[in-house]
């Protein structure tokens, strides 16, 4: 359970990515973000020195989700192109559903403040999707005259595009643009004579929806709001 402290701190972060998720980051106020968590802005300011370093606090959270998730597939399921596939779609799920997902990326998009922009977050994807791919290809399921990196690399930008075309409609078309993709993407990487077929999970167990603010199953790496320094409240 967390402390009361964690508490508010966990709330002024979800209520900042919900903000810069839906808004973005110029048009979300620090008095908006204290209004919708339900604190006073001395409050918001014990925990946050400013609104960047809340921003800072929501990306470094979004950045903990894909990982963790990618481990969680691979754990359970033995194919590498199965677990990609499943990998896409709970993907797909936290960007329609995960404020912190959602903010994340909007942050990249327009610009995030003294950050590194869309290419940090699109090198960390590039090396998740290879992973996947390099065990499918060990196993014989894609094609050998391939280079996993090269999939990866026509994937994740893929990606990257239907992520901003579906940003448009609040991500309601995120699941059939996945499928059409992959849809094109396995007829040119199948090995000669694969039975793979696609199936789209039905649903997605683990990576959505998130949790509460009080609930840190959203992100099992540690509790929302533990990313930076904390000061010690009296």
């Amino acid at each position: 359970m967390l402390s009361r402290g964690e508490s508010t701190r966990s709330r002024i972060l979800l209520a900042a990515a919900e903000g810069f998720g839906a808004h973005g980051y110029h048009r979300t106020s620090v008095a908006d973000i204290s209004r919708e968590a339900g604190v006073t802005g001395g409050a918001l300011y014990f925990h946050f020195d400013s609104k960047e370093q809340l921003a800072a606090a929501v990306l470094e959270l979004e950045d903990d989700i894909w990982p963790a998730l990618a481990m969680a597939v691979r754990v359970r399921e033995r194919s590498g192109l199965r677990g990609l596939v499943e990998f896409s779609y709970e993907a797909a799920c936290r960007m329609a559903h995960d404020p912190v997902a959602r903010a994340g990326f909007r942050l990249r998009v327009e610009g995030e403040p003294d950050g590194e922009g869309t290419h940090g977050a699109e090198l960390r994807w590039l090396s998740l999707v290879t992973e996947f791919l390099a065990l499918a290809q060990r196993q014989r399921e894609i094609r050998a005259d391939l280079l996993p990196v090269d999939i990866a690399h026509v994937f994740v930008e893929a990606l990257t595009g239907m992520r901003l075309l579906s940003l448009a409609v609040e991500w309601a078309d995120l699941d059939p643009r996945l499928c059409r993709l992959w849809d094109a993407l396995l007829r040119m990487v199948l090995a000669e004579g694969s039975t793979f077929s696609l199936r789209p999970p039905r649903e997605v167990p683990a990576a959505c929806p998130p949790g509460r603010p009080e609930d840190d199953r959203a992100h099992p790496a540690r509790p929302l709001g533990s990313t930076t320094a904390r000061k010690h409240e009296p």
